[in-house]
């Protein structure tokens, strides 16, 4: 049981589990809102990764703004990508007497391409449409560096299952 307003950032590139996580932990933390800039750009029609990004970014601020006003607690799943974005998210957090916790999820490419291909199969059976469908694009995607916040605890996906980068993360909060 938490009984903080807290924020957990979780970071990491595609598939290495930061929506699993997010999943998990939301089964044992009690009202704890996810932001995501994944589930906030579906929700813009035509959406287009090279045209929309950055209204997609102050929609998802906006929205960070108003859940910290209402005193719930949040995860920021995955798309803080830079220092100056990470600092502004927590300014706005701090304001609002929250603790910030930052988990970064890796692991190595052999790991990472077979999960790509098993979410295109899973999405393609239900019908479900994501921004990388393409696995080339998806092996450039992974030699972009991304953002780590400063103090982030970092877990090899590829190492821990789910429950236990969970179990980890929990402790993190006591």
């Amino acid at each position: 049981m938490v009984n903080e307003k807290i924020i957990i950032n979780v970071s990491g590139k595609s598939c290495t589990g930061k929506s699993t996580l997010v999943s998990e932990l939301s089964n044992r933390i009690d009202e704890i809102y996810t932001i995501s800039y994944d589930k906030m750009k579906r929700q813009l029609a035509g959406y287009h990764r090279d045209h929309h990004k950055s209204l997609v970014k102050d929609l998802t601020f906006g929205f960070f703004e108003v859940v910290c006003r209402q005193g719930l607690s949040i995860f920021i799943d995955g798309f803080i990508s830079s220092e100056e974005e990470y600092n502004k998210y927590l300014t706005v957090g701090k304001k609002h007497g929250y603790k910030f916790i930052s988990v970064n999820l890796e692991a190595s490419l052999d790991d990472l391409l077979p999960r790509f291909r098993k979410r295109i199969e899973s999405c393609e059976l239900k019908n479900i449409k994501i921004s990388v469908v393409d696995e080339n694009l998806f092996l450039e995607n992974q030699k972009i560096n991304y953002f780590v916040p400063p103090n982030s605890k970092t877990f090899n996906t590829a190492k821990l299952n789910k429950d236990e980068v969970a179990d980890q993360v929990m402790n993190l909060l006591s």
